[in-house]
């Protein structure tokens, strides 16, 4: 396999996912996993446009990226908080507080739903049709070995980003920076591994996907702690206040041994 024509097929699979999910959204017809399968999707296009960006220097990524950031943070932010309502459950104690929280998640939800659905009517598919043609053109004419090359390069600087966190003591934000570069780790490593071409051990990537995971589950506590917090803040100094307080002290002692293991983790990155 002389040219990159793989990275081609692989990126008309994931633009045709995208097209059914933006159809599924006018007809408000999907559910939790095509809200996935878009996001994941989604990565993997993102990776594709930033290879073609290391090995040529007339595709820039940036310019190729408006609508489908939107779509994805769009999505991304609903799926954040249906997490945070399966999780309600898992951390339920007061039948009051409950019914409060799904309260307040049932509008949020509703409200996320019509930005995702606006996102998608303001896609613009011409455009991605353009952009899907330069991806051909440009996979065509690049060589396999110059894009694994590129990409061994890159994901190792990555890696020593996330390495030098380790070691400086993470705070909140700088989890956020890790789950980012792992995201892209992860994306770019999939594209090659997906057509017998791994960029990296097998060893190496499943300890880069159990730190994503544990990260992600990280952020699903963060989110839900966040959201507790808010509706407390809002509350006046009573019994039902107090209860708040108390969930969500919970649900950061909870989120402090999730972030030790994530350091343990971190170490043998």
């Amino acid at each position: 396999m002389k040219n990159a024509d793989f990275l081609y097929h692989s990126f008309q699979e994931k633009e045709a996912v995208l097209l059914n999910f933006i159809k599924k959204t006018a007809q408000q017809d999907y559910n939790n996993e095509d809200l996935k399968k878009v996001r994941v999707g989604i990565k993997k296009m993102r990776a594709t446009f930033l290879l073609l960006t290391l090995t040529n220097k007339k595709f820039k990524e940036e310019t190729h990226l408006k609508d489908l950031n939107i779509l994805f943070k769009k999505a991304g932010k609903l799926r954040d908080n249906l997490i945070s309502q399966q999780l309600l459950h898992k951390y339920w104690f007061s039948k009051q507080c409950t019914i409060q929280l799904e309260k307040s998640l049932k509008t949020q939800l509703k409200e996320d739903r019509k930005k995702l659905q606006r996102a998608a009517a303001g896609f613009k598919l011409q455009k991605l049709e353009k952009t899907s043609g330069k991806v051909k053109g440009l996979c065509t004419a690049t060589p396999v070995s110059r894009l694994r090359a590129k990409a061994r390069a890159f994901i190792a600087g990555k890696i020593n980003l996330i390495r030098q966190a380790t070691t400086q003591g993470l705070d909140i934000e700088g989890l956020h920076d890790v789950r980012r570069h792992l995201r892209i780790i992860t994306s770019l490593a999939a594209l090659f591994s997906e057509h017998g071409l791994p960029i990296l051990t097998e060893k190496r990537l499943r300890s880069l996907k159990r730190l994503q995971g544990l990260l992600g589950e990280w952020h699903d506590l963060e989110m839900l702690a966040d959201l507790a917090l808010r509706i407390m803040t809002g509350l006046p100094e009573n019994a039902i206040r107090a209860e708040w307080a108390y969930f969500h002290q919970k649900l950061q002692v909870e989120n402090e041994q999730q972030m030790a293991m994530l350091k343990k983790e971190m170490r043998s990155v």
